[in-house]
């Protein structure tokens, strides 16, 4: 075969395969629905039938259960990707519930997109005191910023201005984790004493 011909036939088949529409949806399925009649969740996912079967479109589907949950007063369930089957062109949609507000505010951070050298992810080590929505809540307007040393300092004062705020006058904080996708952990400790506090601190 001449070599332009065989290069013709390989350009023609890598423009096909890429332009080759992928999987649309054509069918979404529940696991964990107790509450809502499924009727009603696919009447929620509708518009989003014959869109393409991938992550953006399969995740604003769990994000419209999950809100029309939280509508109805379910405000502790959560929905998320189980299962993208290109094969079938179908979505599997999984249905839960948090076990309290607490574990909704690390459910919810953990998954977060991550983007790049941003603030995308922030949470707490030795937090025993406050409520751990009280401090997502506190932080969350960091979240988006840039990942630098300034703005990352600028939330563990945050933290532990607040515990300060509500009579914890020995607890400090200490930023113990910042990797590489914007995941930020804040140590909260306390100190043994006033005297401690001080020394390290100076007396205001």
């Amino acid at each position: 075969m001449p070599l332009k011909v065989l290069l013709c036939g390989l350009i023609f088949t890598a423009y096909a395969f890429a332009s080759a529409p992928s999987s649309t949806i054509d069918k979404i399925f529940f696991v964990g629905n107790v509450k809502v009649p499924t009727k009603k969740l696919l009447k929620v996912a509708n518009p989003y039938m014959g869109t393409p079967l991938d992550l953006q479109h399969s995740n604003a589907i769990a994000k419209e259960i999950e809100a029309y949950y939280h509508r109805n007063n379910y405000v502790l369930t959560y929905a998320s990707v189980e299962k993208m089957d290109q094969e079938e062109k179908s979505l599997l949609i999984r249905i839960g519930k948090y076990a309290d507000f607490d574990a909704q505010a690390i459910g919810e951070m953990k998954r977060r997109d991550i983007k790049p050298n941003v603030i995308n992810k922030i949470f707490f080590d030795g937090n025993e005191k406050i409520s751990t929505q009280r401090l997502m809540n506190l932080v969350r307007p960091s979240l988006g910023l840039e990942k630098n040393s300034k703005n990352i300092d600028a939330i563990a004062l945050s933290v532990q201005e607040y515990y300060r705020s509500h009579r914890y006058e020995l607890a400090y904080t200490e930023v113990s984790k910042v990797d590489e996708n914007g995941t930020i952990i804040i140590s909260i400790k306390k100190y043994p004493t006033f005297k401690a506090r001080y020394a390290r601190e100076g007396k205001i």
